[in-house]
């Protein structure tokens, strides 16, 4: 791709960004524990839930968030009872955006929080979580031409043309 096409699309990308509504792109189902609830909970709900965290909701609050870097940072090797409430362990309030805030924003608030999951709540409700990895997969559904067919290393050159 010459550079003029290089800055069509990155101008292009900017402008879904910047439109694009996290209702239509954010994870629908979270999972989540009632404050309160015994850390065990959380934790093997974090081990078999896909995403990696748990949303701690008092009634249909959101409260806090519990992620695999809190076990990791509060509890793993310690020699605490996982019958603890949840709440003592969790990130408590949680930065939040809306449905109607857009990719942009979810990615700015990414990058500058260094979060991997942001919930998203509507009129006091959580109504999902929009993550990085749902923001990437996004961008490749954008332009699956260009990345599915990148080379496993970026950088790589061939040596012969089957790549073998």
């Amino acid at each position: 791709m010459d550079v003029e096409g290089s800055q069509s699309s990155e101008s292009q990308l900017k402008q879904i960004l910047n439109s694009e509504k996290l209702r239509y792109v954010m994870q629908s189902s979270p999972f989540t524990v009632a404050a309160g609830s015994p850390v065990r909970e959380a934790i093997e709900g974090i081990r078999t839930h896909p995403n990696n965290y748990a949303l701690v909701l008092s009634g249909k609050t959101l409260a806090g968030i519990f992620t695999e870097r809190d076990y990791l940072v509060k509890l793993a090797g310690m020699d605490v009872s996982l019958d603890r409430p949840v709440d003592e362990f969790m990130s408590k309030e949680p930065k939040s955006l809306s449905p109607d805030h857009t990719v942009a924003d979810a990615l700015r608030l990414i990058v500058e929080g260094g979060y991997r999951h942001v919930p998203v709540v509507d009129n006091g409700e959580v109504t999902g979580v929009i993550s990085a990895l749902d923001i990437v997969k996004y961008i490749a559904e954008l332009y699956p031409t260009e990345v599915y067919n990148l080379p496993p290393r970026l950088h790589q050159i061939m040596n012969r043309a089957e790549g073998g």
